[in-house]
């Protein structure tokens, strides 16, 4: 059977990299996954690979998060620290950009015509992952830079 695109994500690196999740359905039914970075050779790890049925919201959301580049770094720190797919390109480029941390808010956009509420789930939680992540400067009230740096 044909392949469909589930998500389609889009991350603010300077790069703009996009990435699908995609789904083809095999002749006995069971719903296949994979992961593509549009324009990169990087292989992309997930979980599931393979469902009885197609993936519920939380189970697509789990796949999403569950991403992650493989060998994408050598170190075991830098692996679990900047592997993952979203969240670790995020804080990558938040810890090494030079951008302010306002600016990462919209770094992440995930949308999906079979899952419409994936893209304001998704903007939430980057939100969330700013505030975790992130401190003010004193003076200006404008989040700059984040908590807990790699020392």
């Amino acid at each position: 059977m044909a392949e469909v695109t589930v998500a389609r994500i889009h991350l603010a690196t300077p790069h703009r990299d996009r990435l699908t999740v995609r789904a083809r359905k095999s002749r006995d039914g069971r719903m296949h996954y994979r992961m593509v970075h549009e324009g990169a050779a990087h292989k992309i790890r997930i979980r599931p690979e393979v469902s009885a049925k197609p993936l519920s919201f939380d189970r697509l959301v789990k796949l999403i998060d569950g991403a992650h580049y493989e060998n994408a770094c050598a170190d075991p720190y830098d692996r679990e620290c900047y592997g993952n797919v979203i969240w670790g390109t995020l804080r990558l480029q938040f810890e090494h950009g030079v951008a302010g941390a306002d600016e990462y808010l919209y770094f992440a956009t995930v949308q999906s015509e079979q899952y419409p509420q994936l893209e304001a789930y998704y903007r939430e939680r980057v939100a969330q992952w700013c505030l975790e992540h992130c401190e003010e400067e004193e003076d200006c009230g404008k989040v700059v830079r984040m908590k807990l740096r790699r020392g």
